[in-house]
């Protein structure tokens, strides 16, 4: 009994959180499907999604065993945008969180805050990736809409994800970026202004503001924030940044940002 319990025990590594963690189900056995991955070469991370069954009482008992994690979300994720394009105005509970999946802020934001939103307008996902059957409940319709899954169960070998270097990235560098992407989306109109960013990344309008003031800062310190490395930034306190972007003067606002550097060492 013993060695039972200690087979049912998940490896530690299933705590990683996927996209879809929490609404996933086998299709092929009702079962709830875990998010987990493992390592090659401390390199290479293959990310999974594994039905509990199989993993509890052997892959020969649920032919759906696990399916490659980053394919399973990029299917989800399109066939969310392609039906929501046309349905989005039937689905007034989660219009926010619809308008931030289909809009081009989408693709900025930290995978914490696009699980939030997914789980907003899905209630539950259904995949068996044998029969290529891909099935999602959405929260305001209650009904289950099936597409085809386009995936397969080989091996997906995927380098470290742009959004998981991007959470090693200093906090300034992040905010910085992000409001030249702003800048950009609300000069071809896809955003209307500060407001509206908040709302479709979840912030608060003063977090908004200060990201953008930012944009103030001379050009040289927006380059060397980009371009600097993590360990130099990370010293370095937000506030004080944003506090320099109120200067108008350039050269003051450089040897502010020295004075800076040289205090946070």
């Amino acid at each position: 009994m013993a060695q039972y319990k200690t087979d049912r025990v998940q490896a530690e590594n299933t705590e990683f959180t996927g996209l879809l963690t929490g609404i996933l189900k086998c299709k092929a056995c009702g079962s709830t499907m875990i998010h987990t991955y493992t390592m090659k070469k401390k390199k290479f991370k293959y990310r999974y999604y594994v039905c509990t069954s199989a993993q509890k009482q052997g892959i020969s008992y649920c032919p759906n065993r696990s399916i490659p994690g980053q394919l399973l979300e990029d299917a989800v994720v399109k066939r969310l945008k392609d039906y929501l394009a046309n349905k989005a105005p039937t689905m007034p509970v989660c219009q926010t969180e619809i308008e931030a999946l289909l809009s081009p802020v989408w693709d900025t934001l930290f995978p914490a805050e696009k699980r939030r939103i997914i789980k907003q307008i899905v209630k539950e996902i259904d995949c068996n990736a044998d029969t290529q059957r891909l099935g999602i409940t959405f929260y305001d319709a209650e009904v289950r809409q099936e597409f085809d899954a386009g995936i397969t169960r080989s091996r997906f070998k995927k380098q470290w994800k742009k959004e998981e270097q991007l959470q090693t990235e200093p906090s300034l560098r992040r905010s910085l970026l992000l409001a030249h992407q702003l800048r950009r989306l609300m000069a071809d109109g896809t955003i209307t202004g500060n407001k509206h960013a908040a709302e479709l990344l979840g912030y608060n309008k003063t977090k908004i503001e200060h990201n953008m003031n930012l944009l103030m800062l001379a050009p040289a310190i927006q380059d060397e924030i980009i371009n600097a490395t993590p360990e130099a930034l990370n010293i370095i306190a937000e506030y004080k940044v944003r506090d320099l972007s109120f200067e108008v003067d350039w050269k003051k606002q450089s040897d502010l940002w020295r004075e800076a550097k040289r205090t946070a060492l």
